[in-house]
């Protein structure tokens, strides 16, 4: 379907390509962020890129969302990892990560993930290593992780030849409050409610399509209103269960009133805003292209 208004639900596209453009602001009352390289939801937005100054490095305005960047000179022998984010997946903990070797030096390398108090464990790649092209992921166990407890991990891949990327960092929180989203249709109107959440919490669902006509979204949207117990700057954080493809974050309030939004080739989306408590506030996960999925909002 396409997207033409916030009750049929019409705002988002004009938002989104605001967002993609690199347009800092775009008329929304709280900060618009992204995830970016090693993220960290705990801090004040040093390890995320802002949507001014995507990982892209600036290439992107004028040109289409898909498009690629212009050639940036000699190619790298360091192998460079960004997008380091956790997606529950049932019993598992999916950690998604890109990984982007020029000289295709990695294979016989190795990719290795630790968190502290938690385990280590090497990988040899690409064959202990899922995912394809830069596109890569590790799961292990979530039981491994005590609930409501930031677990720091770090992320590092050392070609065949010794050279190293160096660690990137991520925070992980398995939440003891969960919901999924009990939606009626694609409008502000239908949205489910879960009501208030207990952060950290987490609010799971599914979009059956991901797709665009190069301005407007014509795949699934879904819509979910909730409360938060205390009024305080929170991160919502957006993850979904194939990093290659494309979802997109808004945050509303109940008028609607546009309030923020991560509308990003990026992953995950992220937003920080202050959040007043017992107000019930309204996000939308719209799909924009790579089919549908399953996603995870976690609100810390």
């Amino acid at each position: 379907m396409r997207l033409t208004g916030f009750n049929s639900p019409s705002s988002l596209a004009p938002i989104a390509a605001l967002a993609r453009a690199g347009v800092g602001g775009v008329g929304l009352s709280a900060l618009i962020a992204c995830g970016g390289v090693g993220f960290d939801p705990l801090e004040d937005g040093a390890t995320g890129d802002s949507v001014a100054t995507e990982e892209t490095g600036g290439w992107r305005p004028g040109q289409g969302k898909d498009s690629e960047p212009p050639d940036t000179g000699p190619i790298n022998p360091i192998p460079q990892l960004s997008r380091f984010a956790a997606h529950e997946d049932g019993d598992k903990v999916r950690f998604f990560f890109t990984l982007d070797d020029e000289d295709d030096d990695m294979t016989g390398g190795s990719v290795s993930l630790r968190f502290d108090s938690v385990a280590s464990q090497s990988y040899l790649y690409p064959d202990q290593v899922s995912g394809s092209g830069k596109s890569r992921s590790l799961a292990w166990s979530v039981d491994l992780f005590a609930v409501d407890v930031p677990h720091f991990g770090y992320l590092q891949a050392v070609d065949s030849v010794g050279n190293s990327s160096g660690e990137i960092a991520a925070v992980f929180i398995r939440p003891t409050w969960r919901s999924a989203t009990t939606e009626t249709g694609d409008t502000f109107s239908k949205a489910g409610s879960v009501g208030a959440v207990t952060v950290p919490g987490l609010i799971t669902g599914e979009l059956s399509a991901a797709s665009n006509n190069g301005s407007d979204y014509t795949g699934d949207v879904d819509f979910v209103r909730f409360t938060v117990p205390q009024s305080r700057e929170h991160t919502l954080l957006l993850t979904w269960d194939d990093p290659t493809a494309d979802f997109d974050l808004f945050l509303m309030s109940s008028g609607p009133t546009d309030l923020a939004s991560s509308a990003t080739t990026g992953f995950p989306e992220r937003i920080n805003a202050s959040l007043t408590g017992n107000v019930e506030y309204t996000v939308a996960i719209a799909g924009w292209a790579g089919g549908g999925g399953a996603w995870n909002l976690r609100i810390e």
